[in-house]
């Protein structure tokens, strides 16, 4: 149940913070560790040449309620905080291996249950104090117990220190997502954490590359890069987060250098920032989908050849137009391009209505004669789509209604199985093995009540898997699964307007960072 909760807790932040988006408008190849060695000493920084720019402006939507990693809720409190904490290794999005950070090597048992990690010895914390072995395990403590980490922390079974300077963990089973899950591990000081006296929530002290250094509420704060930082010194020294919650504001902030960064842009504004001189811009998919879901428990849902046909007549194009002014990036699969597990051998359904008509007519609703009254339920952020989606079955002669919810309810009814054709888009991380919750059978996010025991044994065997090649075989054989019987109705990959000022270099920051920016690696021109 805890769980289960966790996830949820999870999945409603991340639905809220897309419909926001979506209404409104790395690491490098080659760093790899070998298989079980976990070997090297973390990134080699590289210090770039002065350039006369060591500080930078971002912009934020909404201001930042606490400081703590494990009270941490919203999507600017949770980013932030991997730039004031730190973990024990970082895995960037679509990779299967990390690199070290606070553990500088890790063994692996053979059955794949055990990792051994440990620790280097010049990490510090933001008040001076030399890291232990007993803030790290504090920190796990805290990471299986916190509501929106604890889903993460589900597959650890055991946490032990071995010696002064070594973390064994345990898992109930082998798993392909665990260090993709350490990406949420905040390391913290037991002392200063637990103090009873002590604010942490305002007053955090970390263990990451930034200590804060000044805050106004509502309007602005500061950090400043922490001399200590065993990596060593970031280009940037000083980044200002301001809080502009209108779009229209930050695209004009943006031209006029008020800021220097923002993930908040609208995509109408886009033409106006390609003319700009001193701003770049880009978009860049997630690791998130926007999709249709049907209950495959319910009549005429039940039925292939139906969902083939609603396939067939989503103009996924037009839905890119509505929803990013057709800068997105249409949905083949239900797997994101930047999730491990997405395989460029599966295609999708292209459109072709002509077919789909076939389709329904071969399935017993020639014309959409008979075919039972279908109301196309989401939320307001939503409503254009589903004009499209509701125009899409109408070409074959399915008529439909729109009904738009107040979003939590909404997503409450679709756990239990209440919503037979709905609109959603979701996020669960950057591998594949880590959506189990929405895909195997039984798991409370599969919205479309898909059960199928050859697709849970692919899925299962993929994600104890410690092959990378064989695991990507394994999630496109399970996927294919999906595809045939056209379980679900994939339509975008839920994507992310970035501006910058063209004197910064943000590319690496923002492949690292997993589209959440992270300064440490952005450089000036």
């Amino acid at each position: 149940m805890k769980k289960l909760t966790a996830i949820l807790l999870a999945a409603v932040l991340l639905l809220s913070l897309l419909a926001g988006c979506s209404q409104k408008d790395g690491q490098e190849q080659g760093g790899q560790q070998p298989e079980n060695s976990g070997g090297g000493q973390g990134e080699d920084v590289q210090q770039p040449e002065a350039s006369g720019r060591d500080s930078m402006t971002v912009a934020l939507s909404a201001d930042v309620g606490t400081f703590d990693p494990y009270v941490a809720s919203q999507d600017q409190e949770l980013s932030l905080a991997r730039n004031l904490y730190d973990s024990l290794t970082w895995l960037v999005a679509g990779q299967s291996e990390p690199t070290m950070r606070i553990a500088e090597k890790y063994e692996l048992s053979d059955d794949g249950t055990e990792y051994l990690f440990t620790l280097r010895d010049d990490v510090y914390f933001h008040n001076g104090e030399k890291l232990t072995v007993d803030d790290v395990l504090y920190s796990f403590e805290k990471f299986r117990a916190a509501p929106a980490t604890m889903g993460f922390a589900a597959y650890i079974d055991t946490v032990e220190a071995v010696g002064d300077n070594q973390v064994k963990v345990t898992l109930l089973a082998p798993s392909g997502s665990f260090f993709e899950s350490l990406n949420w591990l905040a390391i913290v000081p037991k002392a200063a954490h637990e103090a009873a006296n002590g604010d942490f929530s305002t007053n955090p002290v970390g263990s990451g590359a930034y200590m804060l250094s000044s805050q106004t509420a509502g309007v602005q704060f500061e950090i400043k890069a922490f001399d200590q930082y065993y990596l060593g010194q970031p280009e940037i020294k000083t980044v200002t987060y301001k809080i502009i919650p209108d779009q229209s504001t930050v695209a004009v902030a943006l031209q006029t250098g008020e800021i220097d960064y923002s993930k908040n842009v609208a995509f109408t504004a886009i033409p106006e920032l390609e003319k700009a001189e001193n701003v770049d811009c880009g978009v860049r998919p997630t690791s998130s989908i926007f999709f249709v879901f049907l209950n495959t428990e319910i009549a005429p849902y039940d039925n292939a050849l139906v969902r083939k046909a609603i396939n067939m007549v989503m103009d996924r194009d037009m839905c890119n137009t509505v929803m990013y002014e057709s800068y997105g990036q249409t949905a083949d699969q239900m797997l994101s391009t930047s999730v491990f597990g997405h395989s460029e051998k599966l295609k999708g359904y292209d459109y072709d209505a002509e077919k789909a008509a076939e389709l329904l007519a071969e399935a017993g609703y020639p014309g959409g004669a008979g075919f039972p009254p279908v109301t196309i339920e989401t939320i307001e952020a939503y409503s254009r789509v589903a004009q499209v989606v509701q125009n899409g079955l109408s070409s074959i002669g399915i008529a439909a209604e729109i009904q738009v919810q107040e979003q939590n309810a909404f997503i409450g009814r679709a756990l239990q199985g209440d919503v037979p054709f709905g609109i959603l888009s979701i996020g669960l991380g950057g591998d594949a093995s880590a959506w189990s919750v929405m895909f195997k059978s039984g798991e409370q996010f599969n919205l479309a009540r898909y059960s199928s025991g050859e697709f849970d044994a692919l899925f299962d065997e993929a994600g104890s898997e410690r092959d990378s090649a064989r695991r990507l075989e394994l999630y496109e054989q399970a996927f294919t699964i999906l595809e045939d019987e056209a379980v679900w109705v994939p339509l975008l990959y839920v994507s992310i307007c970035h501006g910058w000022n063209s004197a910064f270099d943000v590319d690496r920051a923002l492949e690292v960072g997993d589209n959440n920016i992270q300064p440490f690696y952005v450089t000036a021109k």
